[in-house]
């Protein structure tokens, strides 16, 4: 899933910088990609498997299109991911009944999608301030025991959502360096605020295209 991700990212740019060479240079849309880090300050918790959570430090891949209000205002839509995963060993034995669950190099996995509605405003230093509406999916592996039927013990493999507070506000601040009248490559920090607090910080390269 990752290698077909990056290839059709890579095809979107590809067909990007089709269309903007043949565009002329008063562009009203931009197109950015971006890859890096992001930094969570809240995760899911573990289920029975005590080695099992969700890392704070994740990737980070983004996707936003804009439209051009004026020279220096734009509005709008991005998709965001941040993702993680790792390999683990754990056993859970009840203590009940004499049963359990062992896992051998088990590949945890965990993801976060953001849709989000944004508006920037570049100043003349280069630097860019962004806001935006986002609403979010937060997905983790889980495990756990759902119920007991003498003199059966259940367990439940799945992958669910288990936050509810999926709405949010984020800041965003940026540096773009042009390379040419359609090209520009720069670094941005963003923080997302959810219903539940301060949540997220990431920073991460990106490169603009214009058209």
């Amino acid at each position: 899933m990752k290698s077909l991700k990056l290839v059709g990212i890579l095809l979107f740019w590809l067909l990007c910088a089709h269309n903007i060479l043949a565009q002329d240079i008063n562009n009203n849309w931009d197109f950015t990609v971006s890859f890096g880090a992001a930094y969570h300050t809240m995760h899911p918790e573990s289920s029975i498997f005590k080695n099992m959570e969700s890392r704070k430090i994740q990737k980070a891949v983004g996707l936003n299109l804009e439209y051009h209000l004026s020279d220096s205002r734009y509005i709008g839509l991005g998709y965001t991911r941040h993702e993680g995963s790792y390999n683990m060993d754990d056993e859970f034995i009840t203590g009940i009944y004499p049963v359990g669950v062992v896992l051998d190099n088990y590949r945890h996995n965990w993801a976060t999608d953001y849709f989000e509605l944004n508006y920037r405003k570049a100043f003349e230093n280069r630097l860019a301030l962004a806001v935006g509406l986002f609403y979010f999916l937060d997905y983790t592996n889980h495990y756990g025991i759902t119920a007991r039927h003498e003199p059966h013990i259940l367990f439940v493999f799945g992958r669910e959502k288990p936050r509810t507070d999926d709405l949010g506000l984020s800041l965003a601040l940026g540096y773009a360096l042009p390379l040419n009248d359609y090209m520009q490559i720069g670094l941005k920090s963003k923080i997302y605020y959810t219903l539940s607090g301060f949540e997220t910080v990431s920073l991460s390269p990106f490169v603009r295209f214009s058209f």
